[in-house]
């Protein structure tokens, strides 16, 4: 149970990993399709702009491909009534990853993402669900009545883990997103090629900040390579720009790309899996202030504070040096400890 049908590439991959790491555990695995937010529609992308529609139609059409041929959805459905009385029976419910006890993502359907619908037989685990910085989904009635029926909790942060667990009397730790469950060679399986230069500076840049402009055309200015946006919007600055892509392609991208500059969690999670070379920035506008509590936590356990030029204050580079540095062991030891709690979780 998760946040799956974002029209995100994060939002999808770390449904696909997470479900791709239970079967490996054994289990049969099937994602809910329940969408509270209501289900989009073609209609939804039709703008003055005929080319932008068009874009946005396709990638809707890529995702919804995605969701149907790589998750095992369940009926779709978009009430929280109907999945009450329809609940399947699981022998484990999980919720997580990504915002889904976040009050400014889920709003007024907290309730349908602390499982509330699940039946009494059924054990309850959240796996690296995220507050996303919002701590108002723990000061709600539904939080405190919900959270006591979990068999084991986990966070995607530490920073409420105490807190968390006080509130609901659950053993309560953090464990890495799902995507770091599985290694670069496992997303490699799942590439689509896609044309692209053969060398590049990578932009995926969610919310249009100066500092990603100013960060790529500085390393452009140094590494005589072109730039190559995949942000939602064109940019006038980039060399190319693509807008239309498969959740495999983004994926080749990322892979193939000589340095990767974002301030997506999920474009630097993609990044470290793969090795790369970043800049990753601080998103500060349309909300995503939020986003840079999940990426310094994830920067300090695959990297070390020690390691990085600076704790994000606005940004960090991430060198062949320091990747060479860290050698990948704190992230093998932070998979590590997370698949061990998902196991235990899962007896």
């Amino acid at each position: 149970m998760t946040l799956h049908r974002a029209l995100n590439y994060g939002a999808v991959w770390q449904t696909w990993a997470l479900k791709t790491i239970c079967e490996r555990l054994g289990f049969e695995v099937h994602v809910i399709d329940y969408n509270p937010f209501g289900h989009y529609k073609y209609t939804d992308f039709i703008r003055k702009n005929l080319l932008a529609s068009a874009k946005k139609i396709l990638n809707f059409r890529n995702f919804n491909r995605f969701v149907d041929e790589q998750l095992d959805p369940t009926q779709h459905t978009e009430s929280h009534e109907w999945i009450v009385d329809n609940a399947p029976n699981f022998d484990f419910y999980i919720v997580g990853s990504d915002t889904v006890w976040c009050k400014a993502t889920v709003g007024d359907f907290l309730n349908s993402y602390m499982l509330d619908f699940a039946p009494e037989t059924t054990k309850r685990i959240a796996y690296a669900a995220s507050l996303g910085g919002d701590k108002r989904a723990l000061e709600t009635e539904v939080f405190a009545a919900e959270s006591r029926t979990f068999k084991t909790i986990s966070l995607r942060e530490p920073l409420f883990v105490g807190e968390v667990e006080n509130i609901s009397g659950v053993t309560t730790t953090d464990v890495c997103d799902p995507t770091l469950l599985l290694t670069a060679s496992d997303y490699e399986r799942m590439e689509q090629k896609c044309r692209c230069p053969k060398e590049y500076i990578l932009v995926f840049d969610l919310v249009g900040d100066e500092l990603i402009k100013q960060k790529a055309l500085q390393l452009k200015a140094e590494r005589h390579l072109p730039i190559l946006n995949i942000s939602t919007n064109a940019k006038s600055w980039a060399d190319s720009n693509c807008q239309v892509m498969t959740p495999q392609q983004w994926l080749y991208l990322i892979h193939h790309a000589n340095v990767v500059c974002t301030n997506s969690f999920h474009g630097l999670a993609l990044s470290i899996i793969y090795g790369k070379e970043f800049i990753v920035c601080q998103a500060t506008k349309g909300g995503r202030v939020q986003n840079n509590v999940r990426v310094e936590n994830l920067l300090t356990q695959c990297y070390g504070a020690e390691n990085l030029q600076s704790l994000y204050s606005d940004y960090v580079f991430a060198s062949k040096d320091i990747i060479n540095l860290s050698g990948g062991s704190l992230l093998e030891r932070y998979r590590q400890r997370s698949l061990d709690w998902l196991k235990k979780a899962l007896e």
